[in-house]
C-alpha cells in the first residue's frame, strides 16, 4: 500500500470541511497522513481540526494568515517524509479512488521528478454537477508555464523525488503553489501527467479562494492590464532557485522575460517567445502583458 501525505490549508472552511476530510480518510489502497495547516481562521474550522485530531485521524497545526500559496508552501516544507504528495482544498469531495488513479500513474516514474493533476468535475455547494469539466489537456513550455496556470491544485500529486527538490528552495513571491511546483518541475526536466478522467468534485461557492467563473472582461483584466508584475516576481525566484537546472534554450528564454521591461524593443523581444497555450486569446494576452508592461 502506498504511503501518501495529504496536505490541507483551512480558512474559515468549516461549512464543508468534515465532508472533505471524510471523503480523503476514506481513500482506497492508500496508507494516508493527512497533515492541515490552519491560515488564521474565525468560524469553527479549529474546532473540526481538533476534533479529529483527537481520533488520531489527522495532525493540524496554526499559523499566521498567509493566504493559500504561501500556506501550502509552508505545509510542504512541514510534511513527514513519504512516497507521495497530495494537495487537498478544503471544501472539495474526493473519489474513494482518487489518490490510487494518480498514484498509479505516477509510480512509472519513481527515479525521476514527476507531477500528476488531473481534470474536476465543477459542483454546486450541494455537490449538483453543473456539468463542466475544468482542467487543460495541454502540457505548457516554460515561458507558458510561468506566464499562467493550467495545474489544478487540488488534483496535484507528487512524487518524493519531485518533493525533495521543491525543498531545496524556498520561494516568498509566487503567484500559486500549484503554479510553482509545476513551474520547478519544468525547469528540472520532470514529467508531468495530465489525466482526463476527473476523480473529484470541485465545489464552486461565494467563499471560494479560487474558482472557474470568469468572464472575459475579467480574464482580460487579470491577465494583461494588472500593474504589479507578479509572473516576473515568480521568474525571479526560479532564476534564485533553479537557474542551474535549466538547459540553455530555457535559460534563454527566461533571461528575456526577466529583461522584459528594460526598454520597449526588449519588450517586444519577450512578445516573440514561443507559448503554448490552449487558447490562442491566452497567448495574446499574456504578449499584451508584456507590451504593456504588467507582466
Amino acid at each position: 500500500m502506498n504511503n501518501i501525505c495529504v496536505l490541507m490549508s483551512t480558512y474559515n472552511g468549516g461549512k464543508f470541511l468534515r465532508e472533505q476530510i471524510n471523503s480523503i480518510l476514506n481513500q482506497v489502497n492508500a496508507n494516508i497522513t493527512l497533515l492541515i495547516r490552519d491560515d488564521g481562521s474565525s468560524d469553527n474550522t479549529l474546532g473540526i481540526l481538533k476534533e479529529y485530531e483527537e481520533q488520531n485521524k489527522l495532525t493540524f497545526y496554526s499559523g499566521k494568515n498567509m493566504g493559500p500559496a504561501m500556506s501550502f508552501i509552508d505545509l510542504l516544507f512541514s510534511a513527514p517524509e513519504a512516497e507521495y504528495y497530495a494537495f487537498a482544498d478544503q471544501d472539495d469531495y474526493w473519489f474513494k479512488d482518487k489518490l490510487q488513479s494518480g498514484i498509479e500513474k505516477l509510480s512509472m516514474y519513481s527515479t525521476i521528478p514527476a507531477m500528476y493533476n488531473s481534470k474536476a468535475i465543477v459542483c454546486d455547494e450541494s455537490l449538483n454537477k453543473t456539468g463542466q469539466l475544468f482542467g487543460s489537456d495541454t502540457v505548457y513550455n516554460l515561458a507558458t508555464q510561468i506566464s499562467r496556470s493550467n495545474c489544478i491544485g487540488c488534483t496535484m500529486i507528487i512524487n518524493r523525488n519531485l518533493k525533495n527538490i521543491l525543498m531545496s528552495y524556498r520561494p516568498s513571491q509566487i503567484t500559486m503553489h500549484d503554479q510553482w511546483i509545476a513551474i520547478v518541475c519544468k525547469a528540472v526536466k520532470g514529467v508531468e501527467i495530465k489525466d482526463n478522467e476527473a476523480k473529484i468534485y470541485y465545489r464552486q461557492h461565494s467563499n471560494n479562494a479560487v474558482g472557474t467563473k470568469s468572464s472575459v472582461l475579467r480574464r482580460i483584466r487579470s491577465s494583461s492590464l494588472r500593474k504589479g508584475n507578479s509572473r516576473l516576481l515568480q521568474a525571479i525566484e526560479l532564476k534564485k532557485g533553479y537557474y542551474g537546472s535549466l538547459d540553455v534554450d530555457d535559460k534563454k528564454i527566461l533571461d528575456t522575460i526577466l529583461s522584459y521591461n528594460r526598454s520597449a524593443s526588449d519588450r517586444i523581444k519577450a512578445c516573440r517567445i514561443s507559448l503554448n497555450c490552449e487558447n490562442v486569446y491566452l497567448n495574446i494576452l499574456i504578449k499584451i502583458a508584456f507590451l504593456r508592461n504588467c507582466y
